[in-house]
């Protein structure tokens, strides 16, 4: 019995599970100028920090930029590690224990837009993609489209979820 199973129909099963990328540091294209922008943002800040003595709101500025510069990955290492996702020959699932518990799901049906990102580990967003417009998921890399991000052997989840549209699956 998998972990999956209470969310599974009855004859629904899994033709494949993975993970994300583990590795600590997962750059993405917006970091050519996102790492940029944080080392200006906190050497301005720290400048700023040293010339004018303790400043508490500075103090703000200072935590908000080592954020920005070494936080955020660590903060997306720790949501990598802690998600699953997940292939049926109906749905498809990601799991996600921090920082709270939470289970997106998604039918396939012929229709559900596909976007493949090949490599290895490469990506598959199913449906829209979604857009770095909403908040500041930009800094967390997080788009809020229903993606297996980063994960190996997705070319044959790909192939997978192209059968289960053809319904051959």
């Amino acid at each position: 019995m998998s972990g999956w199973d209470a969310h599974l129909d009855p004859d629904e099963t899994i033709l494949w599970e993975g993970r994300p990328t583990q590795r600590l540091f997962d750059l993405r294209v917006q970091d050519l100028y996102l790492v940029p922008f944080s080392v200006l943002w906190l050497g301005f800040v720290l400048m700023a920090f040293a010339s004018g003595g303790f400043q508490p709101l500075l103090l703000i500025f200072v935590l908000v930029g080592l954020y920005f510069a070494v936080g955020r990955f660590l903060v997306d290492a720790l949501r990598r590690r802690s998600t699953t996702y997940a292939l049926s020959d109906r749905r498809a699932f990601i799991a996600v224990s921090w920082p709270r518990r939470s289970l997106r799901e998604r039918p396939i049906f012929a229709q559900t837009e596909l976007h493949f990102e090949p490599g290895d580990p490469g990506s598959l967003t199913l449906g829209p993609k979604g857009s770095f417009r909403n908040g500041l998921g930009v800094w967390s890399g997080d788009d809020g489209s229903f993606t297996f991000r980063k994960a190996e052997g997705i070319e044959e989840v790909y192939r997978q979820v192209r059968a289960i549209q053809r319904g051959v699956a």
